[in-house]
Protein backbone atom coordinates (compact mmCIF):
# COMPACT_ATOMS: atom_id res chain seq x y z
CA UNK A 1 0.00 0.00 0.00
CA UNK A 2 1.20 3.57 -0.68
CA UNK A 3 2.01 5.82 2.30
CA UNK A 4 -0.51 8.58 2.76
CA UNK A 5 -1.15 11.53 5.01
CA UNK A 6 1.49 12.51 7.56
CA UNK A 7 3.91 9.77 6.44
CA UNK A 8 4.07 11.07 2.84
CA UNK A 9 4.47 14.62 4.11
CA UNK A 10 7.32 13.50 6.42
CA UNK A 11 9.19 11.78 3.55
CA UNK A 12 8.63 14.83 1.37
CA UNK A 13 10.18 17.04 4.04
CA UNK A 14 13.20 14.72 4.33
CA UNK A 15 13.81 14.80 0.55
CA UNK A 16 13.55 18.59 0.62
CA UNK A 17 16.09 18.85 3.46
CA UNK A 18 18.54 16.58 1.63
CA UNK A 19 18.24 18.61 -1.56
CA UNK A 20 18.85 21.88 0.32
CA UNK A 21 21.92 20.42 2.08
CA UNK A 22 23.34 19.21 -1.25
CA UNK A 23 22.80 22.64 -2.80
CA UNK A 24 24.59 24.38 0.09
CA UNK A 25 27.55 21.98 -0.15
CA UNK A 26 28.14 22.58 -3.87
CA UNK A 27 27.42 26.32 -4.05
CA UNK A 28 30.44 28.75 -4.12
CA UNK A 29 31.13 30.35 -0.75
CA UNK A 30 31.12 34.16 -0.33
CA UNK A 31 34.89 33.95 0.33
CA UNK A 32 35.44 32.35 -3.06
CA UNK A 33 33.54 35.20 -4.71
CA UNK A 34 35.55 37.73 -2.65
CA UNK A 35 38.85 36.16 -3.73
CA UNK A 36 38.03 36.41 -7.41
CA UNK A 37 35.98 39.60 -7.45
CA UNK A 38 37.57 42.41 -9.38
CA UNK A 39 40.42 40.22 -10.62
CA UNK A 40 41.24 40.09 -14.28
CA UNK A 41 43.59 37.58 -15.85
CA UNK A 42 47.15 38.85 -16.15
CA UNK A 43 47.99 39.62 -19.78
CA UNK A 44 50.12 36.88 -21.24
CA UNK A 45 53.46 37.95 -22.66
CA UNK A 46 53.72 37.48 -26.41
CA UNK A 47 54.92 34.00 -27.12
CA UNK A 48 58.71 33.75 -27.06
CA UNK A 49 59.20 37.42 -26.08
CA UNK A 50 61.15 36.77 -22.85
CA UNK A 51 63.19 33.99 -24.37
CA UNK A 52 64.00 36.16 -27.37
CA UNK A 53 65.16 39.03 -25.15
CA UNK A 54 67.39 36.75 -23.11
CA UNK A 55 68.71 35.13 -26.27
CA UNK A 56 69.54 38.50 -27.80
CA UNK A 57 71.46 39.57 -24.68
CA UNK A 58 73.36 36.30 -24.63
CA UNK A 59 74.13 36.63 -28.33
CA UNK A 60 75.60 40.13 -27.89
CA UNK A 61 77.80 38.89 -25.04
CA UNK A 62 78.83 35.82 -27.01
CA UNK A 63 79.81 37.79 -30.12
CA UNK A 64 82.10 40.28 -28.36
CA UNK A 65 85.53 40.11 -29.97
CA UNK A 66 88.43 40.18 -27.56
CA UNK A 67 91.10 42.77 -28.32
CA UNK A 68 94.59 43.80 -27.27
CA UNK A 69 94.40 45.38 -23.82
CA UNK A 70 91.48 43.26 -22.58
CA UNK A 71 92.07 41.10 -19.50
CA UNK A 72 90.54 37.61 -19.21
CA UNK A 73 89.52 35.38 -16.35
CA UNK A 74 90.20 31.75 -17.25
CA UNK A 75 88.66 29.26 -14.82
CA UNK A 76 89.13 25.48 -14.92
CA UNK A 77 86.64 23.69 -12.69
CA UNK A 78 88.34 21.67 -9.97
CA UNK A 79 91.82 22.80 -11.10
CA UNK A 80 92.70 26.03 -9.26
CA UNK A 81 96.35 25.80 -10.33
CA UNK A 82 95.20 26.02 -13.94
CA UNK A 83 92.88 28.98 -13.35
CA UNK A 84 94.10 32.49 -14.15
CA UNK A 85 92.63 35.87 -13.31
CA UNK A 86 93.10 39.05 -15.34
CA UNK A 87 95.35 37.52 -17.98
CA UNK A 88 96.26 40.47 -20.20
CA UNK A 89 95.90 40.20 -23.97
CA UNK A 90 99.26 41.53 -25.08
CA UNK A 91 100.24 43.33 -28.25
CA UNK A 92 100.72 40.04 -30.12
CA UNK A 93 97.09 39.13 -29.45
CA UNK A 94 97.96 36.31 -27.04
CA UNK A 95 97.59 35.58 -23.32
CA UNK A 96 100.01 33.60 -21.18
CA UNK A 97 98.55 30.42 -19.69
CA UNK A 98 100.05 27.78 -17.36
CA UNK A 99 101.37 24.66 -19.12
CA UNK A 100 100.20 25.84 -22.53
CA UNK A 101 102.41 28.90 -22.86
CA UNK A 102 100.63 31.38 -25.13
CA UNK A 103 97.02 31.17 -26.30
CA UNK A 104 95.55 33.17 -29.19
CA UNK A 105 92.79 35.51 -27.97
CA UNK A 106 92.57 38.75 -29.98
CA UNK A 107 89.79 38.75 -32.54
CA UNK A 108 88.07 35.77 -30.93
CA UNK A 109 85.04 35.43 -28.68
CA UNK A 110 85.31 34.12 -25.12
CA UNK A 111 83.66 30.87 -26.27
CA UNK A 112 86.27 30.43 -29.00
CA UNK A 113 89.11 30.92 -26.53
CA UNK A 114 87.44 28.39 -24.22
CA UNK A 115 87.43 25.85 -27.04
CA UNK A 116 91.12 26.45 -27.82
CA UNK A 117 92.11 25.93 -24.17
CA UNK A 118 89.92 22.82 -23.81
CA UNK A 119 91.40 21.24 -26.93
CA UNK A 120 94.97 21.92 -25.83
CA UNK A 121 94.40 20.72 -22.24
CA UNK A 122 93.02 17.47 -23.61
CA UNK A 123 96.34 16.88 -25.35
CA UNK A 124 97.96 15.20 -22.37
CA UNK A 125 96.84 17.25 -19.37
CA UNK A 126 93.13 16.74 -18.56
CA UNK A 127 90.65 14.22 -19.91
CA UNK A 128 87.51 16.36 -19.75
CA UNK A 129 88.36 19.93 -18.67
CA UNK A 130 85.54 22.32 -17.82
CA UNK A 131 86.79 25.76 -18.85
CA UNK A 132 85.11 29.15 -18.56
CA UNK A 133 86.55 32.33 -20.09
CA UNK A 134 85.13 35.75 -19.25
CA UNK A 135 86.15 39.39 -19.64
CA UNK A 136 87.73 40.61 -16.41
CA UNK A 137 88.53 44.08 -17.74
CA UNK A 138 87.93 45.74 -21.09
CA UNK A 139 90.53 47.71 -23.02
CA UNK A 140 90.54 51.50 -22.84
CA UNK A 141 88.55 54.09 -24.73
CA UNK A 142 90.18 57.36 -25.79
CA UNK A 143 88.76 60.87 -25.42
CA UNK A 144 90.43 63.70 -27.31
CA UNK A 145 89.81 67.26 -28.41
CA UNK A 146 87.92 69.87 -26.42
CA UNK A 147 87.59 68.12 -23.07
CA UNK A 148 89.19 69.08 -19.80
CA UNK A 149 91.33 65.97 -19.37
CA UNK A 150 92.01 64.16 -22.66
CA UNK A 151 93.33 60.64 -22.32
CA UNK A 152 92.58 56.92 -22.06
CA UNK A 153 89.82 55.69 -19.76
CA UNK A 154 88.48 52.28 -18.76
CA UNK A 155 85.56 51.00 -20.77
CA UNK A 156 82.46 49.82 -18.91
CA UNK A 157 79.43 48.06 -20.36
CA UNK A 158 76.76 50.45 -21.60
CA UNK A 159 79.18 53.36 -22.00
CA UNK A 160 77.89 56.32 -24.03
CA UNK A 161 79.58 59.38 -25.55
CA UNK A 162 78.19 61.52 -22.73
CA UNK A 163 79.67 59.28 -20.04
CA UNK A 164 82.95 59.08 -21.91
CA UNK A 165 83.21 62.87 -21.99
CA UNK A 166 82.38 62.94 -18.28
CA UNK A 167 85.28 60.58 -17.58
CA UNK A 168 87.50 63.10 -19.35
CA UNK A 169 86.40 65.93 -17.07
CA UNK A 170 83.56 67.20 -19.25
CA UNK A 171 83.55 69.62 -22.15
CA UNK A 172 86.08 72.42 -22.13
CA UNK A 173 84.91 76.01 -22.47
CA UNK A 174 85.30 75.69 -26.24
CA UNK A 175 83.89 72.16 -26.49
CA UNK A 176 80.82 71.78 -28.70
CA UNK A 177 78.41 68.93 -27.77
CA UNK A 178 77.09 69.04 -31.34
CA UNK A 179 80.51 68.41 -32.85
CA UNK A 180 81.48 65.01 -31.54
CA UNK A 181 83.14 62.44 -33.77
CA UNK A 182 83.28 58.76 -32.86
CA UNK A 183 85.88 56.47 -34.40
CA UNK A 184 85.05 52.79 -34.07
CA UNK A 185 88.00 50.55 -33.38
CA UNK A 186 86.76 48.02 -35.93
CA UNK A 187 86.11 50.65 -38.63
CA UNK A 188 88.66 53.46 -38.22
CA UNK A 189 88.40 54.61 -41.84
CA UNK A 190 84.77 55.66 -41.45
CA UNK A 191 84.47 58.05 -38.51
CA UNK A 192 80.95 58.88 -37.36
CA UNK A 193 80.56 62.65 -37.30
CA UNK A 194 78.18 64.73 -35.18
CA UNK A 195 76.99 61.76 -33.13
CA UNK A 196 74.56 62.29 -30.27
CA UNK A 197 75.68 62.16 -26.66
CA UNK A 198 73.64 58.96 -26.25
CA UNK A 199 75.64 57.10 -28.91
CA UNK A 200 77.02 53.81 -27.60
CA UNK A 201 80.79 53.51 -27.28
CA UNK A 202 82.74 50.26 -27.56
CA UNK A 203 86.11 49.16 -26.18
CA UNK A 204 88.96 50.78 -28.10
CA UNK A 205 86.74 53.49 -29.62
CA UNK A 206 87.92 57.10 -29.85
CA UNK A 207 85.76 60.11 -28.96
CA UNK A 208 86.86 63.44 -30.44
CA UNK A 209 85.13 66.64 -29.30
CA UNK A 210 85.21 69.54 -31.74
CA UNK A 211 85.58 73.23 -31.02
CA UNK A 212 82.65 75.63 -30.94
CA UNK A 213 82.79 78.58 -33.30
CA UNK A 214 81.34 80.94 -30.71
Amino acid sequence: MYATGPVRRKRGNLWGAWALALLLMTAPTPLAFADTAGESPAPAAPEGETAAGESAAAQVAGEYRIGVGDALNIMVFGEPEMSVQEALVRGNGKVSYPLLGEVDAAGKTALEVERIIIDRLQEGYLKDPKVTVSIARYRMIYVRGEVNTPGAYPYTEGLTVDRGVTLAGGFSERGDPDKVTLIREDDPDNPLKNVTLQEKVGPGDVIIVGESLF
